[in-house]
């Protein structure tokens, strides 16, 4: 059943085909990759002919799939070339398990000398998430155990449980000032959240299980042990390092409790672990009670903005049938819609923080919250946000 109805369905819905006139017109995004770039573009106007059955929906994707593919950074990450790999399967016909994945074995090769970060969006989670979305290829099934191998070889024992350090090198500069010898991360973007959805993918598929079980069952453990206290304005620290206070996360998928949630609740039903799954459905429903001020919430955007909280609650009610998860669904997305500026950014959703606010792109601009908005006015499996953990 469809998360919106009547007049917002028709203003979301309108908004979608202002979305897909203002991309079109735009025609790239400057840049190849699938989170900011033309291969997001693609992923959108598919989808959008799914809905919308339209020869020119599916030209437009076409060409920006195919744009994107030829002008690819080589680098493996899913800010790179991996995205568009991924993006190119996920757009294509089921797997193949008779021809290679060059891709995947390729990466299975890099993995034992592996020297980049741990996170979703830039390392090892990442490549496991695009080896999830190849399985049950054989090249894809080497690949995912090879994150899994390269995790363990990676991973901190402490007395609180199982977690991964962030080189200063990996930070953003402004964080890099203030943790320079590195610090815990706690974002499903770029920290242990996006490590404990990729195991528990590895959990469930049967891929290197039993060392996933362990490093799962450590991490969680070692996660939950961060929890802030009650009177914070989060469940969840955005980072924390020794000597240092924790810095309180937004409401966010990137950093932030609603994203927390899903991968803990994949985690729970992974594991086959209740005590998980009652503390993800309470971490998402403390975030969605949370008054929209305190939230740190300024553009629609899908990563940390309005629709991604519509989004990411519509899968968790989906999930576990909370309907205070669905209401806040839609509460979101109605905010979202009401944020639209006409005439500026594009189609009128301003990004913040982008000049003239014009972002095209899957995370953080119109490609994203178009969407968004298709699953919520659909109900469709919305495989896409499966590389964002969020399904």
């Amino acid at each position: 059943m469809a998360l919106l109805s009547g007049s917002m369905a028709i203003d979301a819905a309108a908004a979608v085909d202002e979305i897909a006139l203002a991309l079109v017109q735009m025609d790239t995004t400057g840049r190849s990759d699938l989170l900011l770039g033309d291969a997001g573009l693609a992923l959108f106007y598919t989808y959008l002919a799914d809905r919308q059955p339209d020869a020119a929906h599916e030209i437009t994707g076409a060409r920006f799939l195919e744009r994107a593919a030829a002008a690819s950074d080589p680098a493996p990450n899913l800010q790179s070339a991996l995205g568009v790999a991924w993006a190119i399967s996920h757009l294509s016909d089921a797997v193949d398990e008779g021809e290679p994945d060059a891709t995947a074995a390729l990466l299975a090769d890099r993995l034992p000398s592996w020297l980049g970060p741990h996170d979703l969006l830039n390392g090892l989670a990442g490549v496991g998430a695009y080896a999830l979305a190849r399985l049950p290829h054989p090249d894809a099934a080497r690949c995912l155990a090879g994150v899994v191998d390269a995790l363990a070889d990676r991973a901190m024992t402490t007395d609180q449980g199982i977690t991964w350090w962030t080189e200063p090198a990996w930070l953003e500069p402004a964080w890099r000032a203030r943790y320079p010898d590195g610090c815990y991360d706690l974002g499903v973007a770029h920290g242990v959240p996006g490590v404990i959805g990729v195991l528990a993918g590895a959990l469930k598929a049967g891929v290197a299980a039993e060392r996933a079980r362990a490093l799962l069952a450590g991490a969680v453990a070692w996660l939950l042990a961060q929890r802030l206290p009650d009177d914070e304005r989060s469940c969840f620290p955005s980072w924390s390092a020794p000597g240092s206070a924790p810095v309180p996360a937004r409401t966010a998928w990137c950093y932030g409790d609603p994203g927390i949630a899903a991968v803990l609740l994949a985690a729970a039903r992974a594991a086959a672990e209740p005590s998980w799954q009652r503390e993800a459905i309470a971490v998402a429903l403390a975030a969605a009670r949370r008054a929209p001020e305190a939230t740190g919430v300024v553009d629609a955007g899908l990563c940390h903005g309005a629709v991604g909280l519509g989004h990411l609650y519509q899968r968790l009610h989906a999930a576990t049938g909370e309907p205070a998860l669905g209401a806040a669904a839609v509460d979101w997305i109605a905010r979202a819609l009401a944020m639209r500026r006409p005439g500026e950014g594009v189609a009128g959703f301003v990004a913040h923080g982008v000049r003239a606010g014009r972002d095209a792109g899957l995370l953080t601009g119109a490609a994203g919250v178009g969407l968004a908005l298709l699953a919520a006015l659909g109900d469709d499996e919305p495989a896409w946000d499966a590389i964002l953990l969020m399904s």
